[in-house]
């Protein structure tokens, strides 16, 4: 019988140990579960924005100067949610689906001549609108003249970024002025040198198209995510797979709403770690899980090689103290 019960002990104790074992298996597959499978933290993005004019079909959307001001720079941050909650894969559209050259907008406009230079500074209003052209007019008839173009984020320490001339004779015009910036503030100045100013001066921001193209086949509408600093790049197989041209061929213009502020978002700081105590502290539950294998398993072996007494021991009768 006591053998019976030992082989029974030791039973037991070996379908713990495999339990546990099983467990720890199953923890540490949680431990290293990949990211794609998890659902985006949407506490880190600062703005949110709908985008309708969904269909079903592949969608354009057009940057514009709120969503350049409030992402990281080339969109490292942007987010697009369909109507069910899963991520919409987006990539910089082909060049023949771009916009033409786009005019950005300016806040205010200031003039004033500064000895022998007429000083033009322009205020975007937002630092992060992308400006690849600057195109410098005037009412003056006949003009040939030096600029120097220079850029600003708080609109007193400004840096140059380009050098060019402006004319305009013989019913010809001079082309824009490649640049290349995201600051806030552009300064342009013109060097008159012994004539007069020139007259009634307009300066034009030029933005070459950055229209992203989102993938198709998702409900619609859309809701566009920005404004974190943390999170990483985006990496879609959507942004390295060649498009159909037929899926080209019927992408529509989406619609960007205003901006909402994102109702889940938390600033940064120390935040409260509302995960279970299993997934703050999978560590110590797997040493624990292990440690208590160990011990079941060493239980078990104790009773198998616990000594068995004979049953001649069993039955001699035992000595009564003497007195």
């Amino acid at each position: 019988m006591r053998r019976a019960a030992a082989v029974t002990v030791a039973l037991v104790a070996l379908v713990a140990l495999v339990a546990l074992v099983a467990l720890v298996a199953l923890v540490a597959l949680v431990r290293v579960a990949p990211a794609d499978a998890e659902t985006l933290d949407l506490s880190g993005f600062r703005h949110e924005r709908a985008l309708r004019g969904i269909h079903g079909g592949p969608a354009l959307m057009e940057p514009d100067g709120p969503l350049f001001a409030g992402a990281r720079p080339h969109f490292g941050d942007l987010r697009v949610l369909d109507a069910e909650g899963s991520e919409v894969p987006w990539r910089t559209a082909p060049p023949d689906l771009r916009s033409p050259p786009i005019r950005r907008s300016v806040s205010t406009m200031r003039r004033r001549e500064v000895g022998a230079r007429t000083e033009i500074t322009i205020d975007l209003g937002v630092r992060g609108i992308p400006v690849d052209e600057v195109l410098v007019s005037s009412a003056t008839r006949r003009y040939e003249r030096r600029v120097v173009v220079s850029s600003s984020n708080d609109g007193r320490r400004f840096r140059r970024i380009a050098v060019s001339r402006i004319s305009r004779f013989g019913g010809e015009k001079h082309p824009a002025i490649p640049i290349s910036t995201r600051e806030r503030f552009l300064r342009i100045e013109v060097e008159n040198g012994d004539d007069h100013a020139l007259r009634m001066i307009e300066v034009r921001a030029i933005g070459h198209s950055r229209v992203l193209l989102l993938e198709g086949g998702h409900p619609g509408p859309y809701l566009v995510l920005y404004g974190n600093p943390s999170i990483p790049r985006p990496r879609y197989d959507f942004a390295r797979i060649p498009v159909p041209a037929a899926e080209l061929r019927r992408a529509e213009e989406a619609r960007l709403g205003p901006v909402r502020p994102n109702p889940d978002y938390v600033p940064p700081g120390p935040r409260p770690d509302t995960r279970s105590f299993i997934a703050r502290h999978d560590d110590l539950v797997t040493a624990a899980l292990g440690l208590a294998a160990i011990a079941l398993g060493g239980a078990g072996l104790l009773a198998l090689r616990r000594p068995r007494r004979s049953s001649e021991d069993d039955s001699r009768p035992r000595s009564r103290p003497s007195g």
